[in-house]
C-alpha cells in the first residue's frame, strides 16, 4: 500500500508536457540553481556544436531539490547531452536521462527503500519480543531513528535530559557496521526517564517520528515449544553450542535463540565464548614497515593485554613492503 501511494504521487509530481524535448538531470546538489545548470549544460553542448547558442532554453529544479528538467531547441541536442550522463557539478556525478528511465529509477529505488524500511521494522519487532535485554525498569527502547542519524548526535540528544548511565545503539554485524536504526539507553538519574520519554516520542528527525517507551512495555510472550505438555525452560546445550551461550542467552528457550539469531544477522558461532580478539585500527600499515617500529608496537600490545589476564600469543599482519598492503588479518 505504501509503495502504491508514493507510486502515484511520484508518476503525478513528474508529469511534464513535450517530454521528448526534455530530459531530467538527477544527484544535483541541494545548493544548485537552475541558472548554474544552464551554463553548465550550455557550455558543454556548444563544445559539441559551436554554432549553436543556447540548446538549452529553460532549466527547473524540483521543490524537492531531486532533480531538474532541462528543455531543448532541437531534439538532435537531447542524444548529445545524454553523453553528458556522469558529468560532475561540485565533485557530485550527475545522472543525464530522459522521462521514463529517470522515472523507472525512481520507482526502483522507491522500492528498495520501502523494503529495506519494513525491513528494519520486522527485525524491531523480532528483537523486541525476545526477553534478551536486561530487564531494569528504566531501561528505555528508542526506534526509527534514521540509519544515517550519527551515533554522536543521538548521543548528544539524550544527553541533553541527563547523564547517561547506559547506551547501546543496534548496529549491522559487518565490520564497521552501519545503526539499523533504534537503540536502548539508560539514565544514571532514574527521574528524568519519564520527560525524556515524553519529549522525545513522536519527535520528527528528517522524515521519521521516532518511538520512544520503556524497554519492559515492548517484551510479549513467545509461542511454546511444540512437543510434549509441561515442557520447562532448560538452558541450552549441544544441539547448536558447542560450550553453550553465556549471559542472558543461556536462559532463552531453543526457538526464541533462535529467533534473536535471525533477527541480528549473527552467525552462531558468535555466540560462543572464544579466546580470540580482534582488535582493528590501531596502526596503519606504514607504521609496520620499520623493523624497530613494529617491535614497539608489539611490546605496547602485549603489555596493554596481559593487563587483562594471561596472553598466550599476538599475531600482527605486516604488509607487503611494494603494497603496503596486509596479507591476512
Amino acid at each position: 500500500p505504501e509503495f502504491g501511494l508514493k507510486k502515484k504521487e511520484l508518476i503525478k509530481s513528474l508529469r511534464i508536457k513535450h517530454s521528448k524535448r526534455k530530459l531530467i538531470v538527477s544527484s544535483i546538489p541541494l545548493d544548485t540553481t537552475e541558472e548554474e545548470l544552464l551554463c553548465l549544460f550550455n557550455t558543454a553542448l556548444q563544445a559539441f556544436h559551436p554554432s549553436e547558442e543556447s540548446p538549452v532554453t529553460s532549466c527547473s529544479i524540483s521543490e524537492d531539490k531531486t532533480h531538474a528538467v532541462l528543455e531543448f531547441k532541437d531534439k538532435q541536442h537531447i542524444k548529445t547531452c545524454l553523453n553528458l550522463d556522469g558529468t560532475e557539478l561540485r565533485s557530485r556525478a550527475l545522472r543525464v536521462q530522459k522521462h521514463k528511465s529517470y522515472l523507472s529509477h525512481r520507482l526502483a529505488e522507491m522500492k528498495k527503500e520501502i523494503r529495506e524500511k519494513e525491513k528494519r521494522e520486522r527485525e524491531t519487532e523480532a528483537i523486541m519480543s525476545c526477553n534478551i535485554f536486561p530487564t531494569q525498569e528504566n531501561r528505555v527502547f528508542m526506534g526509527n531513528l534514521p540509519t544515517s542519524l550519527p551515533e554522536e548526535e543521538i548521543r548528544k540528544m539524550l544527553e541533553s535530559f541527563g547523564r547517561l548511565k547506559s547506551f547501546s545503539l543496534v548496529k549491522t554485524t559487518a565490520v564497521g557496521g552501519s545503526s539499523r536504526g533504534f537503540c536502548f539507553f539508560e539514565y544514571w538519574d532514574s527521574k528524568v526517564t519519564d520527560k525524556a520519554i515524553e519529549q522525545l516520542n513522536q519527535l520528527e528527525i528528517g522524515d521519521k517520528r521516532i518511538k520512544v517507551q520503556r524497554a519492559s512495555q515492548s517484551k510479549s510472550s513467545m509461542p511454546a515449544l511444540p512437543g510434549a505438555k509441561g515442557s520447562h525452560k532448560k538452558r541450552f546445550s549441544e544441539p547448536l553450542f558447542k560450550n553453550g551461550p553465556s549471559g542472558s542467552l543461556s536462559e532463552l528457550q531453543p526457538h526464541q535463540l533462535q529467533a534473536v539469531q535471525a533477527a541480528l544477522a549473527v552467525p552462531v558461532h558468535a555466540y560462543t565464548p572464544s579466546r580470540c580478539l580482534l582488535v582493528l585500527n590501531i596502526v596503519v600499515a606504514q607504521d609496520l614497515v620499520d623493523e624497530l617500529e613494529y617491535q614497539e608496537i608489539y611490546e605496547d600490545i602485549w603489555q596493554e593485554a596481559c593487563r587483562h589476564g594471561a596472553v598466550e600469543t599476538i599475531s600482527i599482519p605486516r604488509p607487503s613492503l611494494e603494497t603496503y598492503e596486509a596479507k591476512s588479518i
